[in-house]
């Protein structure tokens, strides 16, 4: 499928978006796991991080890539994720929290 327009990525966004929700609830009746236990980890704010506020999950935003500190710092930018960090393998320096 060839998305051409920005009228046919709207539609796709609208698609995905309610999917979201129904997605929440599967992975919590199939796992047990609680939409708020769940954190969203992307490099993009308008895709990744959008994805896991509209579906009720932390999110945490990684500046490695698309996505920079500028862009997440510009006043015109509202999208903003619960963390942030500078590249995925700071988690290798974090230790076990309990939950």
């Amino acid at each position: 499928m060839v998305l051409k327009t920005a009228s046919n990525w709207t539609k796709l966004l609208g698609f995905l978006l309610q999917y979201i929700a129904h997605l929440g609830i599967c992975i919590n009746n199939r796992f047990g796991i609680l939409k708020s236990q769940i954190c969203m980890v992307g490099d993009r704010l308008d895709t990744d991080i959008l994805f896991g506020q509209n579906g009720g999950c932390k999110t945490l935003l990684v500046l490695s890539g698309v996505t920079s500190l500028s862009m997440l710092q510009n006043p015109n930018n509202s999208i903003q994720p619960d963390f942030y960090t500078n590249k995925i393998s700071d988690f290798l320096s974090l230790k076990a929290a309990a939950v």
